[in-house]
C-alpha cells in the first residue's frame, strides 16, 4: 500500500482522498480491516475513495485493507484527524486616536495548530500593522478617520476564514475651553465648557480644586449658578468620551462685588469758570469705561471715557441731570443718576461811595446811599438797619439798576450800618467787599 498517512479534514466541509497501492495484479478492493472512518465519511471499494463530509471533531483510528485481483492483500494503519472551521471571533475593534499607542489581538477559533494572520482587502490606519504570527494590531495612528480592511486566518492545515472589520481613529480628547469669563456675587452665571477629539458624548468632571462658591459643574458641561463670595477659585476640568478617553484643563473664574458708582453727589460750576471732577467706581475687574448714556452733562462739559474726569468750561447755567455708566475690563456695568447745578458768574466786584463808614449827622428825612458800578450787574438791592452786626436784619430792596437809594425815617443820633449788592442775570449775588460800612444819624 503506498498511502501512508492523510491529510485533515474539517466538519461540514466536503473532504476527498484516494487512496494507493502498488504491485500485485490490479484491479484493487478496498476496505476498513478495523477501525471506523470519521463520522460522515467513507471508503468506495472500487477506488479506494474516502469521501464525504464529516460532522464530528476528532481524531479517527483505522487500518485499510487492499486485496488484488489474485486475493494478495495488503494492510496499511491511517487516521484522519478531523477539526472544526477556522473562524475569526473578533467582530469589531476599538476606535483610537491620533497619537496615541493601540494594541489590540485578534482571536480565531477551529482549525489546527497557529493560525498566520494577514490583512487581504483594504488597509489598516496609518501607524498601525498587523502581527503575522500573533494577530496583534499595534503602533500609533498617525491620521484621523475610518479604515476598512478584511484580515485572514490560516491555520497549520492552510484552512482559512476572513472577517471585514473597521476602525475609528479619532483626534485625542482635548478640552478646548482655554479661559472663563469673570462671575459677579449675587448674579447669575452660566458658561458651557466645550471638547474637541474623542468620541462624544462627553462627561465632565472636576478632577482637582473647585469652582465658586455657589456654582457648580454639570456632567453635561454646563457651569451654573450664583456666585457668593469674591475671589479666584482655581479648578481642573475632566472630559471623558464614550470610549473613556479623557482630557484635563485647568481654569480659574475671577469672582468681584457688583460694579458700582460711588459718586453720589457733583459739586456745582460757575458759568465761564473752569470744571473738574472725577466720578468714580467700585468693584468689577479691571479699569472702568466711563460714559454718559441718559441726559446731557452741562454745555461745555466732558466724560473722560478713560478716567472718569467731567471736565470744561461750562458755557450755559441750569441745573443738568444725567446718568453715567461704569463698565469694568469683563463688560459689567454700574450706573448711578447725577446732576451739576452751573451757576451764572459772579458780578464783578464794587465799591461803595456815600455815605462812608464812619460818617455822622446824616440827615434822618433824606438820606442817600450811592455806590459804584459792578461788571455784569442787573440790578442792585440794598439793606440798612440799626443792628450793627454785619447782617440784613431788616430787607433787601431791590433798586433795577440805579446806583442810588434814598432813605428816610431814621431815628435821632442812632447809629446805622448799610450794605448793597450786586445781582447779575443768573440771580447770583456779590456784595460789595462784604463790609457793612456804619454811619451816625443826625438830632
Amino acid at each position: 500500500m503506498s498511502t501512508g498517512s492523510l491529510p485533515v479534514g474539517t466538519t461540514g466541509v466536503a473532504y476527498s482522498q484516494t487512496l494507493t497501492a502498488s504491485g500485485g495484479t490490479a484491479p484493487y478492493t478496498w476496505s476498513v480491516a478495523t477501525g471506523t472512518l470519521a463520522a460522515g465519511l467513507s471508503l468506495e471499494p472500487s477506488t479506494g475513495v474516502i469521501s464525504g463530509s464529516p460532522t464530528t471533531a476528532g481524531q479517527s483510528d483505522f487500518t485499510v485493507k487492499v486485496i488484488d485481483s489474485g486475493s494478495r492483500s495488503a494492510t496499511r494503519a491511517l487516521s484522519i484527524t478531523v477539526g472544526t472551521p477556522v473562524s475569526v471571533g473578533t467582530s469589531s475593534l476599538p476606535d483610537g486616536s491620533t497619537g496615541s499607542a493601540y494594541s489590540q489581538t485578534l482571536s480565531a477559533s477551529g482549525g489546527t495548530g497557529a493560525y498566520t494572520w494577514a490583512v487581504t482587502a483594504g488597509a489598516l490606519p496609518t501607524g498601525l500593522s498587523l502581527a503575522a504570527g500573533t494577530g496583534v494590531i499595534s503602533g500609533t495612528p498617525s491620521a484621523s478617520g475610518t479604515f476598512n480592511f478584511t484580515v485572514r486566518a490560516t491555520d497549520g492545515a492552510s484552512r482559512t476564514d476572513s472577517r471585514g472589520l473597521s476602525m475609528v481613529v479619532d483626534t485625542p480628547v482635548s478640552v478646548s475651553t482655554a479661559s472663563l469669563p469673570a462671575g459677579t456675587t449675587g448674579q447669575s452665571y452660566s458658561q458651557t465648557l466645550t471638547a474637541t477629539g474623542g468620541t462624544g458624548p462627553y462627561t465632565w468632571t472636576i478632577s482637582a480644586g473647585a469652582l465658586p462658591a455657589g456654582v457648580s459643574l454639570g456632567s453635561d458641561g454646563s457651569i451654573t449658578g450664583t456666585p457668593s463670595a469674591t475671589g479666584t477659585a482655581s479648578f481642573t476640568v475632566r472630559a471623558q468620551d464614550s470610549a473613556s478617553a479623557a482630557a484635563t484643563r485647568a481654569l480659574s473664574i475671577v469672582v468681584t462685588a457688583p460694579v458700582s458708582v460711588t459718586t453720589t453727589t457733583l459739586a456745582s460750576g460757575t458759568l465761564g469758570t473752569a470744571y473738574s471732577r472725577t466720578v468714580a467706581a467700585t468693584g468689577g475687574t479691571g479699569s472702568y469705561t466711563w460714559a454718559v448714556t441718559a441726559g446731557s452733562l452741562p454745555t461745555g462739559l466732558s466724560l473722560g471715557s478713560g478716567n472718569g474726569t467731567i471736565s470744561g468750561t461750562p458755557t450755559a447755567a441750569g441745573t443738568f441731570t444725567f446718568t453715567v455708566r461704569a463698565t469694568d475690563g469683563a463688560s459689567r456695568t454700574g450706573s448711578a443718576s447725577l446732576s451739576i447745578t452751573v451757576a451764572a458768574a459772579l458780578p464783578g466786584t464794587f465799591n461803595k461811595t456815600s455815605p462812608t463808614s464812619g460818617t455822622s449827622r446824616v440827615s434822618r428825612t433824606l438820606a442817600t446811599l450811592t455806590w459804584a458800578a459792578s461788571s455784569g450787574a442787573t440790578s442792585y438791592e440794598y439793606c440798612y438797619d440799626s443792628s450793627r452786626n454785619s447782617v440784613c436784619n431788616g430787607t433787601w430792596v431791590s433798586v433795577g439798576a440805579n446806583r442810588t437809594a434814598t432813605i428816610s425815617g431814621l431815628g435821632s443820633r442812632l447809629n446805622y450800618e448799610w450794605q448793597v449788592r450786586a445781582v447779575n442775570t443768573g440771580g447770583t449775588r456779590l456784595a460789595n467787599n462784604g463790609t457793612w460800612w456804619r454811619f451816625t444819624s443826625a438830632t
